[in-house]
């Protein structure tokens, strides 16, 4: 009984006052009583206690883990909140991003609202006056369906604006031409040859409104300025109302 000390309790060890050498002799051992030296205690003695238990690695540790352990549970979880803060940042640039975004946005629709609004008002301030409108229609199966037009005041004086695009194709070694007539009194004149713009210049001296009927004839290219008196469509000039 007297020689078997090997269930005897061991009285527990005051590690506060063990020397370095004992301390390093435990973090060798894993003891359990290192865990209470007081953390400054242990501040203390970490270098020689991280060499001796980590070897190389010793530099890479700057806290002792109970140390590590206190001030993790002590300290408030800066992470999260810095992690919401830096959410916040986040999602307060992106807000002025879409500020930013959505201010030039703005600007461009309201320059091009200046811009088509400054065009319909151009457009609609230089839109010719009309002076008359007319009807031709076919005189004979040449050509198969009515054609209107108008004559609108320009700033040469004015124009007849006309689509003739439906016109078959003129025989061969002709063309259209495009005449204002006043039947009544045998006079006529000329506003050209149909070409593909539809528009024709009405002389100035002529533009008095006193040309009752609009035709187009077939001309032969022979050089002869008068009218062929063949024409494939004809109709009424109506002056416009007066606004």
């Amino acid at each position: 009984m007297d020689g078997d000390d090997t269930t005897r309790p061991q009285a527990p060890r005051d590690v506060e006052a063990l020397s370095d050498a004992d301390l390093l002799a435990l973090a060798r051992e894993g003891a359990e009583e290192l865990g209470d030296v007081t953390p400054e205690h242990l501040a203390s003695l970490w270098d020689g206690i991280a060499a001796a238990a980590f070897g190389d690695d010793a530099n890479e540790l700057t806290t002792p883990p109970r140390l590590a352990a206190v001030a993790t549970h002590d300290r408030p979880d800066t992470t999260r909140s810095h992690r919401g803060r830096g959410s916040s940042m986040v999602r307060s640039v992106e807000a002025r991003q879409r500020r930013t975004v959505a201010g030039a946005l703005a600007g461009i629709a309201a320059v091009l609202l200046v811009v088509v609004g400054v065009s319909w008002v151009v457009t609609r301030e230089a839109a010719p006056t009309p002076v008359a409108t007319f009807r031709m229609d076919p005189l004979d199966d040449r050509v198969q369906s009515a054609v209107s037009g108008t004559i609108v005041a320009a700033d040469s004086g004015q124009a007849v604006d006309v689509d003739l695009d439906s016109l078959p194709p003129a025989p061969g070694g002709t063309f259209y031409e495009l005449w204002l007539l006043d039947l009544d009194q045998g006079r006529l004149v000329s506003l050209g040859p149909v070409g593909p713009d539809g528009t024709f210049t009405v002389p100035t001296a002529v533009a008095d409104g006193s040309w009752p009927t609009i035709d187009v004839s077939v001309e032969p290219a022979d050089g002869d300025p008068a009218h062929s008196g063949d024409s494939v469509l004809r109709g009424p000039v109506t002056a416009a109302p007066a606004n």
